[in-house]
């Protein structure tokens, strides 16, 4: 067949006339074969990937640019990100999060749409290729442009009038974020003066400002994100930067009292509670791990215990609650005495470790406040009753008069009320530095204003098998549709640039392809009808 011929016979395949295909037609239909509610997953029903091909569902999911426009309304990059991500589901960034943590430890396909799994396999590939495949500047950019894309929101590009601009992006319903994407132990830094400005003259000023504080674990290649968020407001900005800002010296935080701000009347209600909760889960694990015989007869009397029983219902609970808990996991926590006490000694070993271990991924996740939070702490002050009424001056000073307030607030800083010289607004006592173990302290109480989303993975050998777990619960059609459109579009590129002796069996494979996805939809389509 010569080059017309086989031009002619691409043209025939991929044509939009007579019935034929064009790759945004082709796309169209496979979406549309997707969210038509037909049922496309089979239950227990293994798949072998194609003979051929044998890749991971990775490898064939849809491929799009990385691109900074993902942060922008009305781009065609912000139109194709939104295609796969609008299907992350939950309002708020701590819901969608959420969500994708359950995905990821559940492996459970029956709780998932075809085209929620795809999604949700896209989200963790994208995550992972934006940290791990640019520069920590630009992996940062186009982290907040990710993060707006996702929020349904955009990135900040545009100062407010009179406002000096510290949030990176915003989200649906305009509230700003400043994002700050770190290693472990990296201080959060920012100016305080812009700081300051903007809680006093932004529309949003009085709401405070969301940071979002993301930790990147693993060596070279990033492995997992934990995602941490705080928010800065007129009402705890003293208890944030305290240590910051040298002029505070009157309302300073005692060393080693830096977490609280709670009534103590209500910790002690937050403390009972927490006890209660700890000695039914700690009956659940089989009290401390030690050795000897008397040892393991106790932590079986302990979990066979109706506090036992009731701590792995807790367990059970607050781990489905948070998605820290696999599908698989569960029966771990529904086991009947009886199974308990045949146990082999090494079984036990390991069902106290699994159980102990998710104690702390649920405590991880959990505000101090929570049933299985961290007990929480007072504050003390340096200066007593005297620092109290002055933070209490403050903050009644910013409802009076933003504008005055922060004039205060930069005397008290020790900066000029007015910037005079770039040395004066760069200098290091423009800055505030906040030490990340505050940030990740499980005991942090309400007045901080801060929560942890929890961790998402990002190493790609665990994405893959995710993927692949996944992938083994489809329908076998499915795996042929994106088997195909991963042949055809490398048929079609290695057709037209590939060298002469590539050409003809490109062109083939691209052929064979678009006569195999025609006749899966047509019967999916005579299915449907």
């Amino acid at each position: 067949m010569n080059k017309q011929d086989w031009d002619n016979s691409l043209l025939e395949h991929f044509a939009l006339k007579k019935g034929g295909f064009s790759l945004d037609l082709l796309m169209e239909m496979v979406t549309e074969v997707m969210d038509s509610g037909a049922p496309l997953l089979s239950e227990g029903k293994g798949t072998e990937l194609g003979e051929k091909t044998k890749k991971s569902i990775m490898d064939l999911l849809p491929k799009f640019e990385i691109s900074e426009a993902w942060g922008q309304l009305d781009t065609d990059a912000r139109q194709e990100f939104e295609k796969y991500m609008n299907n992350i589901k939950g309002n708020s960034l701590h819901q969608k999060l959420a969500y994708i943590r359950g995905f990821t430890n559940r492996h459970d396909s029956s709780k998932y749409q075809v085209h929620e799994i795809l999604s949700n396999l896209m989200f963790l590939d994208l995550l992972s290729t934006v940290v791990n495949n640019f520069s920590p500047s630009g992996a940062g950019f186009l982290f907040e442009a990710f993060m707006a894309g996702l929020l349904k929101g955009t990135q900040a590009v545009e100062k407010v009038e009179g406002v000096l601009q510290i949030e990176d992006f915003l989200n649906a319903e305009g509230v700003p974020f400043s994002l700050k994407l770190l290693t472990p132990g990296g201080l959060i830094k920012g100016s305080i003066r812009n700081l300051v400005s903007f809680l006093a003259h932004h529309p949003m000023g009085s709401e405070g400002i969301e940071y979002l504080t993301v930790y990147k674990y693993g060596k070279g290649k990033t492995k997992a994100l934990s995602f941490y968020s705080f928010t800065i407001d007129y009402t705890n900005i003293y208890y944030w930067l305290y240590d910051s800002l040298e002029g505070f010296a009157s309302i300073k935080l005692k060393e080693g009292q830096r977490i609280g701000g709670e009534r103590e009347a209500t910790i002690e209600k937050h403390r009972r509670e927490q006890e209660k909760v700890l000695n039914f889960v700690t009956a659940a694990i089989g009290g401390r791990m030690s050795k000897g015989a008397s040892a393991v007869q106790k932590a079986i009397e302990l979990m066979i215990s109706a506090d036992g029983i009731r701590g792995a219902d807790i367990l059970k609970r607050y781990g489905n609650e948070e998605n820290v808990l696999s599908a698989e996991n569960e029966k771990l926590l529904d086991m009947a005495p009886a199974e308990i006490l045949e146990l082999t000694p090494e079984d036990l070993i390991l069902l106290r470790k699994f159980r102990k271990e998710l104690h702390g991924s649920i405590k991880s996740v959990v505000p101090a406040s929570h049933p299985m939070g961290s007990v929480l702490k007072t504050v003390e002050f340096s200066g007593g009753e005297e620092t109290i009424a002055s933070m209490e001056e403050l903050i009644a000073l910013y409802e009076q008069d933003p504008a005055a307030w922060e004039r205060q607030i930069l005397t008290l800083a020790g900066l000029p009320i007015r910037e005079k010289t770039l040395a004066e607004a760069t200098g290091a006592g423009t800055q505030f530095h906040i030490k990340s173990s505050l940030v990740v302290s499980k005991s942090l109480p309400e007045v901080y204003k801060k929560v942890r989303y929890g961790e998402i993975t990002t190493d790609e050998e665990a994405i893959r098998k995710i993927g692949d777990k996944y992938a083994k619960q489809l329908e076998e059609s499915v795996m042929q549709i994106l088997e195909h459109l991963d042949v055809l579009i490398s048929g079609i590129t290695g057709y037209f640039v590939g060298d002469a002796k590539e050409r003809g069996p490109a062109g083939t494979d691209a052929v064979n392809s678009s006569k195999e996805l025609s006749r899966i939809f047509s019967e999916k389509q005579k299915e449907l009808a």
